[in-house]
């Protein structure tokens, strides 16, 4: 009788300690998540150059702004990160903020790069009807890439602050606290 019970100790014991140090790397996991997040967010809000073309006779600025950008790895971390260790409610969005934050960065890399090829049409344009009217387009394409910027800076701006808030959230102390009460 006292080998069984000795059995079924040894195998709780050893369950226990599995569970624990399950525990423990998961939210050390998290915090390695959440810290490449931050670095990504925090590169891909240093993109904030807008055009601020003018409608006077002058041509287009020959630097283009580069779009804000986010890695495959930011992107793998996003989908892969276990959010629900430090959500402050059962119906927290980030990781669907951060999905947006990808989908609108590609999205202004695409429109660049139409700007781009513009801009080459620009150049090559002899005939002075067909240079003003591409440079009307370029300007009316700039206007809505510096409108579109802005609600995507300030989306990457949000999300920084959320994982920051995250990350003190993510300490072995507070995720202690967080699991007893």
């Amino acid at each position: 009788m006292q080998a069984a019970l000795s059995v079924i100790l040894g195998y709780a014991l050893g369950t226990l300690q599995v569970l624990l140090l399950d525990w423990f790397q998961r939210r050390r996991r998290h915090r390695t998540d959440l810290r490449t997040i931050r670095s990504e967010l925090r590169r891909a809000s240093t993109f904030a150059r807008r055009f601020d073309w003018n409608q006077s006779g002058a041509a287009p600025e020959p630097i283009i702004p580069r779009a804000p950008n986010v890695s495959a790895t930011f992107e793998q971390t996003v989908t892969t990160a276990e959010f629900v260790l430090t959500d402050p409610s059962d119906d927290s969005s980030l990781q669907e903020v951060l999905l947006t934050i990808s989908d609108s960065c590609r999205a202004l890399d695409e429109y660049l790069a139409r700007i781009r090829a513009t801009v080459a049409e620009f150049r090559e344009a002899e005939d002075p009807a067909q240079r003003e009217q591409v440079r009307s387009d370029l300007h009316e394409m700039s206007a809505w890439y510096d409108q579109k910027l802005d609600p995507v800076q300030a989306l990457i701006r949000s999300a920084l602050e959320n994982v920051e808030r995250r990350l003190q959230e993510a300490t072995m102390t507070r995720q202690l606290r967080r699991l007893i009460g």
